[in-house]
């Protein structure tokens, strides 16, 4: 059985401190979508569950590339490790940023849904006059056009 030595282990601790703050900056991207598009708590727990398939998913083909899909708890704890570093230093001020991107993008899409609902009610006001009016028969129609 082959025993890794101490260089291997730092360089396979080291590169899951890196994937597990590149796993945090998907967290946040994951986080800034949801907070655009939607905003329900069936959505949220949706968000969680997905991000945690997907990250679970990742890590397991990470570790089988990186440490022949060993079971160790370093690398594990490297990936958390990471994940703290990313979000308590540069995922608190990545985070305030795209709270206020989203908040401005929710903005023009309220915006956009009420002149989208202004138009669409002036053409069912239409729809609803035209519904009410009898309609032509078909050979009156044609005959008053040619």
């Amino acid at each position: 059985m082959y025993i890794q030595g101490m260089a291997q282990q730092t360089q396979v601790f080291m590169l899951s401190v890196g994937f597990g703050f590149l796993l945090g900056l998907i967290y946040e991207i994951v986080r800034f979508v949801m907070a655009v598009f939607s905003h329900s708590r069936t959505a949220v727990i949706i968000q969680d569950i997905l991000f945690s398939i997907i990250c679970t998913l990742l890590s397991f083909f990470f570790l089988l590339c990186i440490d022949d899909g060993k079971l160790r708890m370093y690398p594990y704890l490297g990936m958390i490790m990471g994940f703290a570093i990313w979000y308590f230093t540069l995922g608190i001020p990545v985070s305030a940023i795209l709270k206020r991107l989203s908040a401005f993008l929710n903005g023009i899409l309220k915006s956009f849904a009420v002149l989208a609902k202004r138009i669409f009610k002036k053409d069912v006001k239409i729809l609803k006059k035209r519904k009410n009016k009898p309609a032509k028969p078909l050979e009156n129609s044609i005959s008053d056009s040619v």
